[in-house]
């Protein structure tokens, strides 16, 4: 018996182990996937009187119920309980005569496990018209849906009632709705722009009609089609340079495909000047601003060809105009259509060097030599090398074309001729150049327009002054300086006169051009026109010639005022001789604030003449007296070409125009007669005269001021 009992107690020890092991672990208690399985319908109809009806169900966790959105109409019973067969009485109150059809839906959940229980009580069916899709000008496609549940209310008719305008409606039927009760109806040979208004509808068996709510939409206006050249100039019209906008108007585009690129091991991004990104180059004529570059989003969307023939809808797509003057989009790529392929394009041949025109055509430019090969970073070399620079015989403007790693010619030889070259205009949206396609430069190399040369000799004054020491300065021009040093005692002047020269002992050329500044000083004796020949410097002999003149006596009157141009500032204090007149600050407005010299304003390609951006500002108002204005002078600085309006308004009129006139830097000091405005005669105390200065150029590149250390001057007289 002993062994007995030791083995007994070995067992219930070992029980007892178990079933604390068992309680420690919750997934002993737990099924490891929670249950609900509903026994009866899922689905419950009742009359419109209401009632009870009951569902069944089995849970193998504890489970709780919900009614979505708490409907007051519905009540239940019970909402929770734990694992084990449950029924739930469902209650319906009664329903209105004539109401609407109506659902609700039952939940019950359990753990992560959940049935739905549909409710429904017998009404009208409930019609919903919702919006038109696929609105384009000739069709779109209408949207309704009816629910209904119930066996005392047939519906035998539905559809839609569509009318256009201030018509009349007129029923379309449709015979099908899915399983939502959702139903469409496809429109066509609809009337561009044209507002038309639909909404659903049943017919019951009652013969009667019910509807959901009106909805209005508008076919848009016919796509409009424009050539590639009206497209870029609309875009550079609209979009601000360096900016991109997305296109409202419905346009359409054709063109064929001339180039096609798609990253990829073979051809990686680094290879390919314009961004790395896919794109297709397509055009679709042989003159100028008749090609595009289209971009996209992936590689996946690019799936053109060279040759394909396109039709590109361009409403929303992007337009980017590149600060190069350069246009390209993104196109939406669901609206692009191929309408045929294997087309052949002839390189257009242009004889002048201005690739922006030509972005994205195929052209050919002769009578052409390399004179650089570099590589991006500008590192001068030939094997590596992807960007050669090069110019046309007679022009002094270079031209770049990119080479391609996957090029043949990226191996070839470098050609040391002149001849043609042939490629793909395209831009990065800062730099041009061409994709070469074939080059041959085997003919004999023609004479450079850009090795350093001296252009001209001029003087910045007009005419010498007999009898008096004359200070002058000399203005030697050049172009391509290339940035060297040249030895001042190289340059050699000569003259009919005595004379003596400031020369610098070393001159550093500025790299595209400039002029190198000489002063000389020198006393004619008589009225000979002196003449002054310069040779030595660069390639070349240059003379000018001076008339020499009577001493000029102006007559100032008895007031003049000043002011004097000190470093760099945007104001400089004005001053007056005669306390009868007041003279204010000469002040520059605008982007700029110092205006001498080199560092004069800059950036004024938005001014105009009526409501200037940037010009130079001044007034003079009358003290006491009776005041008439006879002159006004100043020395400029800044590049040839700038347009200048000289101006002045009395009192709060508005601003006339003295006089405008094209900027040349070889003639720096300009005097603007005023005796013959009458304006500007007896100007009585109290009177104030504004001048303005304005410096007009379509170059946000060029500049324009006033030379520093100058005094520039207003006169007349006061009575």
């Amino acid at each position: 018996m002993k062994t007995i009992t030791n083995n007994f107690k070995l067992w219930v020890m070992m029980l007892i182990g178990t079933l604390l092991a068992a309680c420690n672990d919750p997934s002993a208690h737990l099924p490891e996937i929670p249950e609900v399985d509903i026994l009866s319908s899922q689905t419950l109809l009742y009359p419109r009187e209401g009632g009870k009806q009951s569902v069944s169900f089995e849970s193998n966790r504890p489970w709780t119920a919900q009614i979505l959105n708490n409907p007051d109409w519905v009540t239940f019973t019970p909402d929770k309980g734990d694992a084990g067969r449950y029924e739930i009485v469902i209650s319906v109150i009664e329903q209105p005569e004539g109401a609407d059809f109506r659902k609700a839906t039952l939940i019950v959940n359990s753990s992560a496990a959940g049935k739905d229980i549909i409710i429904m009580q017998t009404g009208k069916p409930i019609v919903t018209t919702f919006d038109a899709t696929g609105v384009s000008e000739t069709s779109a496609t209408l949207n309704g849906s009816w629910v209904y549940g119930g066996d005392d209310i047939t519906v035998t008719e539905f559809g839609f009632a569509l009318k256009s305008g201030n018509g009349s409606f007129e029923k379309k039927v449709v015979e099908t709705t899915d399983e939502t009760g959702a139903y469409v109806l496809v429109l066509e040979s609809l009337e561009p722009e044209t507002e038309y208004t639909y909404h659903s509808y049943v017919v019951t068996s009652e013969q009667e009609e019910l509807s959901g709510i009106d909805i209005t939409f508008k076919t848009p206006a016919m796509p409009v089609v424009k050539t590639i050249a009206e497209l870029k100039a609309y875009t550079r019209e609209i979009v601000t340079s360096g900016k991109t906008s997305v296109l409202n108007e419905n346009y359409i585009v054709e063109g064929t495909v001339l180039s096609s690129y798609v990253p990829s091991a073979d051809r990686p991004a680094k290879a390919v000047f314009p961004l790395g990104q896919p794109y297709i180059q397509i055009t679709d004529a042989a003159t100028a601003n008749s090609g595009l570059t289209l971009y996209f989003k992936t590689a996946e969307e690019n799936t053109f060809q060279v040759g394909d023939k396109i039709k590109i809808r361009m409403k929303d797509a992007t337009l980017q105009h590149s600060s190069n003057g350069a246009v390209s989009a993104l196109p939406v790529v669901s609206q692009i259509e191929v309408t045929g392929s294997g087309a052949v394009l002839e390189a257009v041949t242009i004889e002048h060097n201005n690739l922006a025109d030509y972005e994205a055509m195929p052209v050919k430019i002769e009578k052409t030599q390399l004179i650089k090969v570099h590589t991006t970073d500008g590192t001068e070399l030939w094997k590596d090398s992807d960007i050669w620079t090069l110019e046309v015989e007679n022009s002094d403007v270079t031209y770049q074309m990119f080479v391609s790693t996957e090029s043949e010619l990226a191996s070839a030889q470098k050609m040391t001729g002149s001849g043609y070259i042939s490629g793909i205009v395209l831009t990065d949206g800062k730099e041009i150049a061409i994709d070469a396609a074939a080059i041959s430069l085997e003919g004999e190399r023609f004479i450079s327009l850009l090795e350093p040369r001296f252009t001209s000799l001029s003087f910045d004054v007009d005419n010498l002054t007999i009898g008096i020491e004359n200070e002058i300065e000399l203005s030697l021009k050049y172009e391509n300086g290339g940035s060297r040093e040249i030895n001042g005692s190289d340059i050699k002047i000569t003259s009919n006169v005595e004379f003596t020269a400031e020369i610098e002992d070393m001159y550093t050329l500025k790299k595209a051009g400039g002029s190198i500044k000489i002063k000389v000083k020198l006393t004619p004796s008589d009225y000979t026109p002196v003449t002054f020949t310069v040779s030595g410097f660069l390639e070349g002999e240059h003379s000018s010639e001076l008339q020499v003149i009577d001493p000029v006596v102006v007559d100032k009157g008895n007031f003049e005022g000043t002011w004097a141009i000190v470093g760099k500032n945007s104001e400089s204090a004005g001053s007056s001789n005669n306390p009868a007149v007041t003279v204010s600050s000469l002040v520059l407005t605008g982007k700029q604030t110092n205006y001498n010299d080199s560092n004069a304003a800059t950036d004024f390609s938005d001014n105009n003449a009526t409501s200037p951006a940037t010009y130079f500002e001044t007034s003079i108002t009358v003290n006491s007296g009776n005041l008439s204005l006879y002159g006004l002078s100043y020395e400029e600085r800044g590049a040839d070409g700038v347009e200048i309006s000289v101006q002045y308004a009395v009192g709060n009129t508005n601003f006339t125009e003295i006089t405008k006139y094209a900027y040349n830097s070889e003639d720096a000091v300009k005097n603007h007669d005023l005796k013959e405005i009458d304006a500007l005669k007896s100007l009585k105390a109290g009177t104030t005269v504004k001048f303005r200065i304005i410096p007009l150029s379509s170059n946000s590149k060029d500049k324009y001021g006033i030379r520093n250390t100058t005094t520039p001057s207003i006169w007349g007289d006061v009575k």
